[in-house]
């Protein structure tokens, strides 16, 4: 159980709320003790509503973490409901060995996939001019979202990603393909996601209506699991299986062999450098004090917004292109960690986990900001950019107008500051403020720097799990909701079967008799 929070934090809650953050930033000008800088990206936490006295309490809290966070890298099983570790940094540890769990070295066998997927990338290039990725969640949000974030290699396949049922996108993906020359990887942790299965089916079937020979079509499939012996059940090759672990959850797992479609897009090359700026964090979280830890800024952040200071949501918006998708990733790995009302003991309690949302800064800002500006609700936001080059007019404008939104958001605009066009009142031009954000500033979109981005977001989570005494690595919540979906599915081809659940009964007889 976590303990209970120093009570002066509810009162410097109390206190800030009245405070404004122009105020704040007129006795200290740098407000330096909400920044950090690691790995070349620049966290810029100034703008949240924090005074040094409030942050110094809120330290306290972090020393909590430090025997979970020890468990984490010595791989104990902290996923306590599923009696496992949480491997994913031992996915991006460069050391050869040492690391031993269940009487497996964890680190020479990660460096054996690794090799593998170096050795299968560089073949593929070769032979496939196309290849399509079928997972869902975690085997798909995190290599989806590097492969539009890295450029692509000269010679590489081009990469495609299909995770839904809707036979639309299988159809889009398929677009254009010569099946002689189109391969597919299935990647599905258990091998039994029902998404998944169905894509796996339905491109078996697309492959022998396109010519290619019924003893030839699994030649065009890989698997990257960790239920290796169904994978082989299904008939493809125990070479192109590419195993994982158990303890991988599928939100971690983009680090582990859930990451060759990234190998084949951009590289062996973009993917060690990704390992390495993971592993970077990984250090820095676990070596650097309190005070100076950049996830434990994050994470303190984040109990303090949706705790102490109530705030429901938070955005989060990319202002590059190539970022367009970590919104929806980290809506995975936060809110599928952090979404959840019993503790680690299954006592029900109350906890604050926000709502996570966003997309395009640039689009949001014709759209959403409307909300985040002038809303009833404050919504804490984390905006995400590269530095880019200054002398780029273009680049410039990007992050000009990254700056400005966070300073208004800030700093607001005052009835008095309001130059309103006749016969309009000044109220509608007010600009509360008091929204707090942090800023990520990139030196650049390399592969480092966002394998660092994410596995700081990777450690925040868990941090912040720590604190409000819940297990981030299982996921409970998601798995009954699709074991109905398969019962439902029966019910609504045959009308003998009963509806599941308590709520579709004449649902169901209208979509039957239709």
């Amino acid at each position: 159980m976590p303990e209970p929070y120093p009570e002066s934090l509810f009162h410097h809650a109390e206190r800030l709320r009245k405070i404004p953050l122009r105020t704040l930033f007129a006795e200290d000008r740098e407000r330096s003790f909400l920044c950090r800088n690691i790995e070349g990206i620049y966290v810029d936490a100034s703008r949240q509503r924090l005074d040094a006295a409030a942050w110094a309490d809120l330290l306290r809290v972090a020393e909590q973490v430090e025997p979970a966070r020890s468990d984490l890298f010595a791989g104990m099983p902290v996923n306590e409901t599923e009696n496992r570790p949480a491997l994913h940094p031992a996915l991006r540890d460069p050391r050869p060995e040492g690391l031993v769990v269940e009487g497996v070295d964890i680190l020479s066998e990660v460096h054996r996939q690794h090799q593998r997927m170096r050795e299968f990338a560089e073949t593929c290039a070769t032979r496939w001019q196309t290849v399509i990725n079928l997972g869902i969640g975690g085997s798909d949000l995190g290599p989806r979202m590097l492969c539009e974030t890295f450029p692509r290699a000269s010679g590489a396949p081009d990469v495609r990603f299909v995770s839904t049922l809707d036979p639309e996108e299988l159809n889009a993906a398929l677009h254009g393909c010569d099946a002689n020359q189109t391969f597919f990887i299935v990647a599905s942790k258990t091998f039994t996601t029902e998404e998944t299965q169905r894509n796996f089916s339905a491109v078996k079937q697309w492959l022998v209506e396109q010519g290619v020979g019924s003893g030839e079509v699994m030649e065009h499939f890989a698997a990257t699991t960790a239920a290796t012996d169904r994978a082989q059940e299904s008939g493809i090759d125990a070479q192109r299986i590419f195993p994982f672990w158990e303890g991988v959850g599928g939100r971690y797992s983009v680090w582990s062999t859930v990451g060759l479609p990234v190998v084949l897009h951009a590289g062996w090359g973009a993917f060690e450098e990704l390992l390495a700026g993971a592993h970077a964090m990984d250090e820095h979280f676990r070596e650097a004090e309190a005070e100076s830890n950049a996830p434990l800024l994050l994470a303190l952040l984040m109990l303090w917004n949706h705790t102490f200071l109530g705030a429901a949501t938070r955005a989060v918006l990319p202002y590059n292109q190539g970022l367009r998708t970590l919104p929806r990733f980290l809506q995975q790995l936060q809110m599928e960690s952090l979404g959840k009302r019993a503790d680690t003991h299954g006592e029900l309690q109350e906890v604050a986990a926000p709502v996570v949302w966003g997309g395009s800064a640039n689009d949001g800002a014709h759209a959403f900001f409307q909300l985040l500006h002038q809303g009833s609700q404050v919504v804490p936001v984390d905006a995400i950019i590269a530095r880019g080059d200054l002398e780029n007019e273009r680049e410039r404008a990007l992050l000009a107008q990254c700056l400005s939104q966070l300073d208004l958001l800030a700093s607001g605009r005052t009835s008095e500051e309001v130059e309103p066009a006749d016969g309009v009142a000044p109220g509608h031009y007010v600009h509360p403020g008091d929204r707090p954000s942090t800023l990520f500033l990139m030196e650049d979109l390399s592969p480092r720097r966002v394998g660092a981005l994410l596995a700081l977001f990777e450690h925040a989570t868990f941090s912040v799990a720590v604190f409000w005494g819940i297990n981030a690595f299982d996921q409970f919540g998601v798995e009954y909701g699709k074991r109905l979906s398969r019962s439902l599915a029966e019910a609504l081809q045959d009308s003998s079967v009963p509806a599941p659940g308590h709520t579709l009964d004449a649902l169901l007889d209208r979509l039957r008799h239709r």
